[in-house]
Parts: C-alpha cells; sequence; structure tokens
C-alpha cells in the first residue's frame, strides 16, 4: 500500500535509512551500528540489496587499492558484527546478510528501506493503478517521496569513492522528483508557491535545464516576462562558456513560446498547460484500456524516465525526430497490453491526436500490414480525405509528415515485423512519442532513429499472484490459507507468461472461482499444458500465439529452435546445439542470435542460450527428425559431453590417471576451455542430464564414462553427496554392460564418497576390496596402484594402522615403479596420515614437506593447498605457532588462487587456532565463522571442525 506516515522516524517496526545520516532505527528510535566502516558496508550491501556484492568490491571502497593483508578477516568481522545487530531487530527476521560467493546479499524487504519507498511513491506517481494520475495526486505523492530525505543521502559517508557516486545518483533521483512535483505544482496554477523555490534551487544548481523551463513558464504567468527572457540568456550564456552547447531543444522551445506569447503558457485548472492547444477533432483511436492490468512497476519507470529525459536524444540534437520506444518481448509477454496502458497515462499530454495500428507481425493468416496500407490508415486519421490520398509509399510518407508537422501526436504501432515496416510510418516532429511493440527487437529502428528498447520478460511473482488474486476477487473470492499454495504452482506453471496468467485468469472466473485443484491438476501434466492453456476462442491460446512465431522461422532457424526443447537443460551452449545439428557452431551461432532477436531463446550469456519454460515446452512437443540409429540430436548431445568433461577432467590434474580411455565420442566441435572448474560449475546441471539421457538411450560404457569423467570436479567442490547416487547408477550401468572396468572405476568412486562425503565408512573397505581385485584381475599398473592407495586410505580411517602401514608402502613402490610423481606425493601424504595418527609427529612433518615441494614440480596448486594445510595442522600439533601461522596463510593464498574453497575453509580453521592461541579469542571466533561460511554448501566433513570450535568458543 502507499499510504500511510512517511515520516522517516514515524514508522514502527525496524527501517533502514539512506537519505541523510546512515541509519537502522526500531520504532524512530537508532540502533548503534558502530565505526564509519561498519556503516559503510551496510550502505553498500542496503544499495544493492538482493545481490551479491564482491568481497573486492567492498575492500576497494573501505580502502581503495590498497587493503591490508588481513582484509577479508577484517570484513568478515564487519559482516558478523551487521548479522548480530540484525539479528537482534524485532520482527521475524527483517534482514539478512547471507554468504553468496564471491561476496556477500543483502536480503531485505524493500518496503522497509527510504529509499526504495522513495521510488515506489515515485514510480506511483507516474503510474497510477486506476488512470493517468492527475497533477493533485501526483503532487501529494512527490512531496511523500520528498519528504523521506533528512539531510544530504549517506550522510557522512558520501564523501567515499564508491559510495560518492551512489549518492550523487540519489540526489539526481531527488532533483528529478523535485523538477515532476514542480511540474505538477504548475499544472494546478500554483505557479506563485513554486516561483521563490524554483529561483533559489536554480541558484544552488545553475544547469538543471528542465527546473530553468519550470521558472520561466512561472515567471511568464505571473506577468514578469523580462525576468523570464533574462534567466533564459543567463542560462545559455552559461551553457556556451562553460560546455560551449545550446540549451536543449525544450527549454529553447519553452523560451520561444515565452517571446511569441504564445496561449498554451497560461495553462488553467488542473489541466497541462498544452491542454489549451487541444482540437476537437483530433484522432482519439487508442483501444480501450486493459481490465485489471497488473504489475510491470519498473517497466512504466523506465518509460516514464525516457519520456521526461532531459537530455535530448542525437536526433533531437539535429532538430529533427520524435521520440521512439520500442516494446520487444517473446509472444504472449503482454507488449500490447503495456503500451496501450502507458498510453492512456500519458495520452492528456499528445492534445493534437492519438493514432493506432496494428501492424499485423504476428498475423498468421494475412501477414504482415504493407507500410503503404498503414499510411493510408494514419493519413485519413489525421484528416485527410480518402480520395486526397495519394499513391506510393514515399508519397504517402512524404503527406504523413507534413501532416504530422507542428502537432503533438501518440502514434502506437502494434505487432511491428521488422525495421523496414515502421520506417516510412515515423513522423518528423520532435513533440511526437512513438511506441513500437514487436517479438522481435527492431535494433535497425535503433540505430537508424535513435529508438530506445524496452526488452520485456516475464511477470514476477507477486506481480503475477496478484493478477490471479485480482480474478479471484472479481468472483467474490480471494487468496486464503487454504489456496495460496494452488495459486502460487498456477504461476510457477505459467512461467510468469502474461498471456497464460490471464487464461488461466479467464478460466478462474469462468469456474466461479472454484476447481483450482483441478485446474491445477490440468496444467500439472506438461503433455497437455498448452492445450489447457487456452479459452473457447482457439485464436487466444499459449500455443496459437508460439505457432504464429514459430511459423514464420525458416527451415534452419527452425531446427535449431526445436533442438532447445530436445535439449534436457534449461541453458546450453551454442557448441551443444551445433553438436546436435551436427553443424558448424559459427553457422548455429548466427541462428541462435536471430531467434533470441525474435524473442524465440534468450542469449544468456554471448555462449548460453536459455528460453522461457512454456517455450521451451513448446519446442519439445515439435518433431525433431531422427537421423539413424545412434546418431539422433540426443546421441549427439551425449558423445559432446562426453568428449567435452574428459577434456576438462585432463585440464583439472587433481589425481594421477589411473587408467588411459580410448576415446568414445565423435570429433566435434568444443569450446575453448579457459578454467576448467569453472567450465563445470556451469555445466554441472547438463551434465547431470547428459547421463540421465545416456540411460534412456542405453548407452551402458557412456554412462559410467561420464560419471568418471566428473571425478575430479566433484572431489575438487567436495559434491560428494550429490554424487553418491551417480556413481551407484554408474555402477548398474557398468554391470549391465559387464564392463570390468568401469565396475571398477565406479566401486573406486564410491569409496571416495564413503571417505570423503558426509555419510561414513560402513560399507567403503568392501567397496575398496572389491575394486583392487578387479584391478589385480585387469592387470593394468596404474589402476593396481589407484585401488591399493585407496585401501590405504580406508584403512587409516578406520584406524586399522598396522594393516594400512604395508599397504601404504606398497602404494609407494607401486608409483614409483611408474614414474609417477603425482601418484608418490599422495602416497607420501598418505604415509604422513598415519604417522600422525600414530602419533609421529615429526615423521609427519617431514614427510608432508616432501609432498609440498612434489605437487610443486608437477604444478598441482589444489593438492599443494592441501599439503600445505597439513603442515599448519601438524606445525600447530607440535605448538609451532609462527610456522603454523605460515603455512596456513600460504595454503589461503594458494586455495584461493584455484578456487578451491574447502581448502580456504581449513586454512581459516588452522589461522584460527593460531589466534586462539595467542590470546585473540575474539579474531579466532570470527575467522572460524568465516571458514563456517565458505565450507556450509559444501558436503566437507571439515566443515564440522569449524561448528565445533565456534560452539567451544561461544
Amino acid at each position: 500500500m502507499l499510504n500511510g506516515d512517511d515520516t522517516p522516524g514515524g514508522q514502527p517496526g525496524a527501517r533502514f535509512l539512506l537519505l541523510g545520516p546512515v541509519e537502522v532505527t526500531v520504532d524512530g528510535r537508532p540502533v548503534p551500528l558502530g565505526s564509519r566502516a561498519v556503516r559503510s558496508v551496510l550502505a553498500l550491501l542496503l544499495l544493492n540489496r538482493g545481490t551479491v556484492v564482491p568481497t573486492e568490491r567492498i575492500a576497494e571502497m573501505l580502502w581503495g587499492h590498497s587493503p591490508p593483508a588481513s582484509a577479508r578477516t577484517i570484513l568478515h568481522g564487519y559482516v558478523s558484527r551487521l548479522r548480530r545487530q540484525l539479528a537482534a531487530l524485532p520482527g521475524d527476521s527483517p534482514a539478512d546478510i547471507r554468504t553468496k560467493p564471491p561476496g556477500y546479499r543483502l536480503e531485505v524487504d524493500g518496503a522497509l528501506i527510504d529509499l526504495v519507498r522513495a521510488r515506489d511513491l515515485a514510480a506511483s506517481a507516474g503510474a497510477d493503478a486506476d488512470d493517468a494520475p492527475g497533477p493533485d495526486r501526483r503532487a501529494r505523492l512527490l512531496r511523500q517521496a520528498l519528504k523521506l530525505w533528512r539531510g544530504p543521502s549517506l550522510g557522512d559517508l558520501s564523501d567515499e569513492g564508491v559510495l560518492g557516486s551512489m549518492a550523487h545518483s540519489i540526489e539526481e533521483f531527488r532533483l528529478d522528483l523535485v523538477e515532476q512535483r514542480v511540474a505538477a505544482d504548475l499544472e494546478l496554477g500554483r505557479e506563485g508557491l513554486v516561483t521563490a523555490e524554483l529561483v533559489r534551487l536554480l541558484d544552488e544548481h545553475p544547469l538543471r535545464e528542465r527546473m530553468a523551463a519550470h521558472l520561466l513558464v512561472a515567471l511568464y504567468r505571473l506577468g514578469r516576462r523580462a525576468d523570464a527572457v533574462a534567466r533564459y540568456q543567463d542560462i545559455r550564456r552559461r551553457l556556451r562558456e562553460e560546455f560551449g552547447v545550446d540549451p536543449s531543444p525544450h527549454l529553447q522551445r519553452t523560451y520561444e513560446r515565452v517571446l511569441r506569447d504564445d496561449p498554451l503558457l497560461l495553462g488553467s485548472g488542473n489541466r497541462p498547460a498544452i491542454a489549451a492547444g487541444r482540437d476537437a477533432a483530433a484522432p482519439r483511436q487508442l483501444p480501450p484500456e486493459v481490465g485489471g492490468f497488473t504489475g510491470r512497476a519498473r517497466e512504466l519507470a523506465r518509460l516514464r524516465e525516457l519520456w521526461e529525459r532531459r537530455r535530448p536524444t542525437e536526433a533531437e540534437r539535429a532538430g529533427s525526430g520524435p521520440r521512439i520506444v520500442v516494446l520487444a518481448g517473446p509472444p504472449g509477454a503482454g507488449k500490447s497490453a503495456l503500451a496501450v496502458t502507458w498510453a492512456h497515462r500519458v495520452r492528456h499530454h499528445y492534445p493534437d491526436g492519438q493514432l493506432f495500428v496494428h501492424l499485423g507481425g504476428a498475423d498468421g493468416r494475412n501477414g504482415p500490414v504493407p507500410p503503404d496500407s498503414a499510411l493510408r490508415q494514419l493519413l485519413v486519421g489525421l484528416g485527410v480525405r480518402d480520395r486526397d490520398v495519394p499513391a506510393g509509399v514515399a508519397e504517402r510518407a512524404a503527406a504523413f509528415r507534413s501532416s504530422a508537422a507542428d502537432r503533438r501526436l501518440l502514434l502506437v504501432f502494434d505487432d511491428a515485423a521488422s525495421t523496414e515496416q515502421v520506417l516510412p510510418l515515423l513522423p518528423a516532429g520532435r513533440d511526437c512519442l512513438v511506441l513500437v511493440t514487436s517479438r522481435r527487437r527492431l535494433e535497425g529502428l535503433v540505430v537508424r532513429s535513435g529508438a530506445a528498447l524496452l526488452p520485456l520478460g516475464m511477470l514476477a511473482e507477486d506481480d503475477a499472484v496478484e493478477l490471479l488474486a485480482g480474478a479471484l476477487r472479481d468472483v467474490g473470492g480471494e487468496i486464503d490459507g487454504t489456496n495460496t499454495d494452488t495459486v502460487v504452482e498456477l504461476v510457477r506453471l505459467c512461467g510468469g507468461l502474461p498471456l497464460a496468467l490471464r487464461i488461466v485468469a479467464a478460466r478462474i472466473i469462468a469456474g466461479g472461482g472454484s476447481g483450482l485443484a483441478t485446474l491445477l491438476s490440468e496444467l500439472g501434466d506438461e503433455r497437455d499444458r498448452l492445450v489447457r492453456l487456452a479459452v473457447e476462442d482457439d485464436e487466444i491460446s499459449v500455443r496459437g500465439a508460439f505457432d504464429v512465431s514459430y511459423r514464420d522461422l525458416p527451415p534452419d532457424h527452425a531446427d535449431v529452435f526445436r533442438l532447445v526443447g530436445a535439449h534436457p537443460g534449461s541453458e546450453m551452449t551454442d557448441h551443444v546445439l551445433a553438436a546436435m545439428a551436427g553443424r558448424p557452431v559459427r553457422e548455429v551461432s548466427v541462428v541462435v542470435d536471430e531467434l533470441a532477436s525474435r524473442h524465440l531463446v534468450d542469449r544468456v550469456t554471448p555462449d548460453r542460450v536459455g528460453a522461457h519454460d512454456l517455450l521451451r515446452l513448446y519446442a519439445r512437443q515439435l518433431d525433431v527428425p531422427d537421423t539413424g540409429p545412434g546418431s539422433s540430436p540426443r546421441h549427439r548431445m551425449v558423445a559432446y559431453y562426453l568428449a567435452a568433461s574428459e577434456r576438462a577432467r585432463e585440464a583439472l590434474q587433481l589425481s594421477s590417471q589411473p587408467v588411459r580411455l580410448e576415446p568414445l565420442a565423435p570429433e566435434v566441435e568444443l569450446p575453448e576451455l579457459g578454467d576448467a572448474v569453472s567450465w563445470y560449475d556451469r555445466e554441472w546441471a547438463n551434465l547431470g542430464q547428459a547421463v540421465a539421457t545416456a540411460e534412456a538411450l542405453g548407452e551402458h560404457r557412456r554412462v559410467w564414462r561420464l560419471i568418471w569423467s566428473l571425478m575430479p570436479y566433484v572431489r575438487f567442490r567436495h559434491l560428494l553427496d550429490e554424487a553418491g547416487g551417480l556413481f551407484e547408477r554408474g555402477l548398474a550401468a557398468a554391470r549391465q554392460d559387464g564392463d570390468r572396468l568401469g565396475e571398477c572405476l565406479m566401486l573406486r568412486g564410491q569409496v571416495s564418497v564413503a571417505l570423503y562425503g558426509s555419510t561414513g565408512l560402513p560399507a567403503a573397505l568392501d567397496r575398496a576390496v572389491a575394486a583392487s581385485e578387479i584391478a589385480e584381475e585387469l592387470a593394468g599398473p596404474e589402476l593396481v596402484a589407484a585401488t591399493v592407495a585407496d585401501l590405504f586410505t580406508v584403512r587409516v580411517q578406520l584406524g586399522l594402522f598396522e594393516e594400512a602401514r604395508s599397504v601404504g608402502e606398497r602404494t609407494l613402490t607401486l608409483y614409483r615403479e611408474l614414474g609417477d610423481v603425482a601418484g608418490q606425493a599422495m602416497a607420501l601424504n598418505n604415509l604422513a596420515l598415519l604417522d600422525q595418527n600414530e602419533g609421529r609427529l615429526d615423521s609427519a612433518f617431514a614427510r608432508c614437506l616432501a609432498v609440498r615441494e612434489l605437487y610443486r614440480i608437477t604444478g598441482r596448486p589444489f593438492h599443494e593447498a592441501v599439503a600445505l594445510n597439513n603442515l599448519a595442522e601438524l606445525a600447530g600439533e607440535l605448538r609451532r605457532w609462527d610456522a603454523a601461522r605460515d603455512y596456513a596463510e600460504a595454503a589461503l593464498r594458494v586455495a584461493g588462487g584455484c578456487g578451491a574453497t574447502v581448502q580456504e575453509g581449513k586454512a581459516l580453521i588452522s589461522l584460527g587456532d593460531v589466534h586462539r592461541a595467542s590470546g585473540d579469542e575474539e579474531l579466532a571466533l570470527a575467522t572460524w565463522r568465516r571458514a563456517e561460511e565458505l565450507l556450509r554448501p559444501t558436503s566437507s566433513p571439515i566443515l564440522r571442525e569449524a561448528e565445533q570450535r565456534i560452539a567451544e568458543a561461544s
């Protein structure tokens, strides 16, 4: 709701204040926040609420480009203090700071932040839900927003680099609100009240041209024409001297009207001044407003921003060209509804007429309207007699520009097919507003005519729920505890697509509000969902909207679009689509870009593709031609992921390669790998889908090969609990295929899950023995060495030290015979672990020094970090605290450099131990808490070490 007390200190509960000194208040009383640095961190998180702020950016704000060595630890201390203060606020956790790599994210209700409140009030002033807001309501809402300022934004923090630029932006926002409020006051005839204020504001901000235009109007109305002329000449002189430019076209036109004694400047009552020039015969062609229009606050605010922009476009500087806005989005996104809604809200500023032309870009029956037909409709709308309309596109375009000259017109071109269709329809007058809707981005219109592009996505969940809630209210119902989950699930199934939501709303109304559960059941079946998202008029359906766009595709584009549906993931790369299509990547990338311009897919990144859930479902239900056994697009997709993942596995190099596997996949075009871990991060979900697809296709060998290729990443990210089921499936596939090598490797994967996951060791020894027996049977020396190493580690973990030592020595011997340096390092590390468990700390320390050197030689930073952490732990047990600090800090640097989160956490635990040993309990606790945050998303048992230390210290 947008009513109530907006005095910053007058609201109950917790409030976060940025429009003045940075404060948190409870029932109007400030909460002590602590140092300037703590308040700076809170301010930056509030200004970026809901998004991750990287720690590097926070450090730059606090220390510039020279942060101290302990910057992360200090920053964590600040965040910990803020967390404790936020947790103590009344209410149900009104705010929470969450650790989200690569930084922190503040989750807080925007209604509790004064800046967000001011923006909401400004948006309401520009977009009343009932009608275009009248000047009286606009003025009241804007005054409410301006009352929220308690002084300079961000207070004493506004002189800092990062926050200083943000404070400047907020001040620009405040001045924009002042200008909007003055404009509303002038529409109400309050020039006598605003003149003195405008004079003072222009003394403080002498180059605010929109403010200067308001002052010219106010002075003219008060009979002070000479003062208005003098003010204009002063600002023109300043602009020329300081910037070498002339005043904006808007300010120049206002000045010219002053010189002409233009009656439009006088205004009257509650109407805009321009209302005096309205022609009773002006066309009023806008369709009726859309009933129950909901949401789109951000887009409406952006439209107002574009409409009110003070700085003219390049076209305006050249003295020609209307304001043009292209609303582009996928079928069913509500482009026309938004365009018509906004047009109604600003129509009173265009007294010479409002013209509407449906251009038929998505008309599957009749095709797009030719430009000459559209021009005829425009000319007739402006009063040209039918017999006087000239022949030919060029002649009609020239006649239209002549008819539109010197008029303030609002034109809505709905459902444009192309830039070429729209260009001849554009008026020349710069006082005109043109709204264009299209399923395509019409980038040519942006380049050639200076149009602004406003992409339209899906409705936010809250707005979508409100749309359905409105439908329930129409039939006397409401959302309550009995149906909330059902309504939210209906929204999810519609994917926020406005057309789908309106169809569901229509069905709710038709059913009198009952039958929500039945409707949910119908839409829950993917096979029938698109069929159910339709009303009796078969032209109004989600499938029908998609059909029009699909039928318009060239055959090669349609092929790639179908592959987006055949791919099981929500995102994919151009490379995998190219592999599925059997075409070069460069060709497929061009096609994907064109599909994105038609809003059938989304360009998530330059090389990644996504699509709306319903569009993917539509594409999935289209036929994908089968190219024969073993060579279908899904077969080629599995082959691609196997080839890419096995290459990434080799690049990751986390362990010795136990066996060389022959390539199973045909040659595919692979992307530049870059960082292997980052590649796995991006493709993890798709690789899991590829495993499931290979299972469905009966590709047993590719199933276990894919799973084995994931092993280094699983160990690196400690996804062992999550991967446990994968190794079970891989073992089943290998056994079904009678593949003993696959069976051995999958058993090894299960051993790793038992050793390093959180589920414990009960079955680890049996599986390690079984894997070792198969390795001996296959007689591969690399495989034998790896399985013997597993046996050693399991026995150490089970406390079977006497049996373990002989196995460990054999492991070291096997790797030395193979000349495998990394394997030797692993064996030495395991023997050091055994020495540690048996109390031979000096021997364990010496072995770990050798291990670190071997890993440095082989260039394995992940394992070097492990060795450094082991050295730090052993140094602590030996009470060599200076050495423990050095090794832990080195581990932290190496682990951070290669993205080894678990090893970073382990290093922080050791650093915390060092701080505790030196007597600094507070710093120790802060360091352990930072370790806990890093480790919490993993399944590593090291997390329990951090939790135990925190519990003891607390």
